[in-house]
């Protein structure tokens, strides 16, 4: 009872924090997925569907750090004297994600995710937003191989992301919006990986690395490509509460902009992800994690925050 009190004191204290962010992000370089949500593999003809919630809040300065490299974005807690910047932006993310897993025999299972996103960048000279379609996901996991005696297992995965997403909306002067803004990237994306389980005994173990190598849209513009690699553990409380602990780490290459580099993009950030698992009987379950940023080695002027991920999960 007294790491799950700590577990809710940390998960509260999280979501207290979004509230009052000064920070931009190494946006679609690769949005993080919690690894261990998605890490487990389905018997054959098994299904597992899950609806989940993603909020994302982040506020930053359009500026000029040092005069070097134009408009970029400037973090609050650098000295006042080498911001040349303006009024601050809020960026607001709210995505309703829909996941389907499948196992198509017993050493394959199929998994599709199809995200719905509202967009919101304000500052003092008003508001811009958008919402539609993300890029669904597609991803094979394989089964490689078991060792000791079957406690450990290697699987590879393969896939990517499908430029389905609504990635050219525009504003009422019918000029496109930032590609920021944009709720699909409009490229294609490939995503490549390995992982290795553990999922004898009272604590089951997940390892995972992965890269993602991201395409230009139509716009010349291209997300920086990311290696992912993340960590994880569960541990049951006491029936029917789980605890989960995660570290996801994500080094992002700089976006590039028709052949020119975003000076405030990419870079190295490593998150903390606590959460509980709640088992509400049958095949449902409900999650709750939050990623911390813990370790950040960012190019130029960046600030990761917060993530908040919530979700329903139904296994038949």
């Amino acid at each position: 009872m007294r790491s799950l009190r700590l577990l809710g004191i940390i998960i509260t204290v999280a979501l207290l924090a979004q509230a009052p962010t000064f920070a931009c992000s190494v946006c679609r370089c690769g949005d993080q997925s919690f690894f261990l949500n998605n890490a487990r593999m389905l018997g054959s003809g098994r299904l597992l569907f899950a609806v989940e919630h993603f909020n994302t809040r982040k506020s930053a300065m359009a500026a000029a750090p040092h005069d070097e490299h134009g408009l970029g974005l400037a973090k609050f807690s650098v000295p006042f004297g080498i911001q040349h910047g303006e009024a601050p932006e809020s960026q607001v993310q709210n995505s309703v994600q829909l996941t389907l897993k499948y196992g198509l025999s017993s050493r394959f299972v199929l998994m599709a995710s199809v995200p719905y996103t509202f967009n919101r960048i304000s500052s003092e000279g008003g508001a811009a937003t958008a919402d539609g379609l993300g890029d669904p996901e597609i991803m094979v996991m394989a089964h490689l191989l078991s060792f000791a005696n079957g406690a450990w297992q290697l699987q590879g995965v393969a896939g990517g992301r499908v430029p389905l997403g609504n990635a050219e909306q525009k504003n009422a002067a019918g000029e496109l919006l930032d590609q920021h803004l944009q709720t699909g990237s409009g490229a294609w994306a490939g995503i490549f990986g390995v992982q290795l389980l553990h999922a004898s005994g009272s604590v089951p173990l997940f390892l995972n690395a992965s890269y993602q190598a991201n395409s230009a849209n139509d716009q010349k513009f291209a997300y920086g490509n990311v290696f992912r690699f993340n960590a994880a553990a569960q541990k049951a409380l006491f029936n029917p509460v789980e605890v989960i602990a995660e570290i996801n780490g994500r080094t992002a290459d700089y976006d590039d902009d028709a052949g020119e580099t975003d000076p405030n993009s990419g870079g190295t950030v490593v998150y903390f992800s606590p959460g509980l698992r709640l088992r509400l009987g049958g095949a449902l379950s409900l999650r709750g994690q939050v990623q911390i940023p813990v370790v950040e080695d960012l190019h130029d002027e960046q600030n990761e925050k917060v993530n908040v991920r919530t979700g329903l999960v139904w296994t038949l």
